[in-house]
């Protein structure tokens, strides 16, 4: 295969990953367990731009974890905390959060939902210091406690932002390259080995004068590279 076809089927593929980019819909699928007519869920969903996320409650959610950006867990109670660090689930929402565990999902839970932390000052403590154990499973099993969903998403916001930044830097960069790949010619008469040069040098666009002559095996030549003649 020819360098020039080569950098072709390259810059077709750039181009179409850009087409299919910009057509489909590039909101990030985020679960929330929680039901859609709980508070949780609203308050969760009320502060966030839908244009760039798209949220799925924890009764309308399909089975398959893996078609989800990330999980979110506004509450944990205490037997849930307990079941997911032992890995036996007894409910949808447990068995969601260990689907994750095991498929390397990501999964935040909020500090302030989990049940346990709201017993700090009355509970005995080493009775306490048992469930904050199990937490530091959770931790441990890759999940991430968090103090505030919001920074999550501003993370995820800067990651859309780079991959846009990223996309139209390829725009640009296709745009040089199609502007380098264009000469203007004010030659009489182009011959076969004219094309030829100029062709082997990455153009692929010529444009020409009205008056300008091409020999018929420069036609040939041009017909069988696809060279644009302007």
């Amino acid at each position: 295969m020819e360098l020039e076809e080569l950098i072709k089927i390259i810059t077709g593929e750039v181009i179409k990953k850009i087409k299919d980019d910009t057509t489909k819909d590039t909101r990030k699928k985020v679960l929330i367990l929680e039901p859609s007519n709980s508070d949780d869920f609203s308050k969760t969903v009320e502060n966030f731009n839908e244009e760039l996320y798209e949220f799925f409650s924890l009764d309308l959610c399909d089975k398959n974890i893996e078609g989800y950006d990330f999980v979110l867990v506004p509450k944990l109670d205490n037997r849930e905390l307990v079941n997911i660090s032992l890995g036996v689930p007894c409910g949808v929402k447990e068995k969601v959060i260990i689907d994750s565990i095991l498929k390397g999902e990501k999964v935040y839970i909020l500090e302030e939902g989990i049940e346990y932390r709201k017993y700090n000052k009355t509970s005995n403590k080493v009775f306490f210091n048992m469930y904050e154990d199990y937490e530091n499973k959770l931790v441990s099993f890759g999940l991430s406690i968090v103090n505030s969903f919001n920074s999550i998403f501003q993370n995820e916001y800067e990651n859309i932002e780079e991959k846009n930044q990223e996309i139209n830097r390829e725009k640009e960069e296709i745009v040089e390259c199609n502007k380098s790949c264009t000469v203007e010619v004010d030659k009489k008469l182009l011959t076969e080995r004219d094309i030829d040069k100029l062709y082997k040098s990455g153009i692929k666009e010529i444009i020409i004068k009205s008056k300008t002559v091409l020999t018929p095996l420069a036609k040939d030549y041009i017909r069988i590279k696809n060279i644009v003649i302007k």
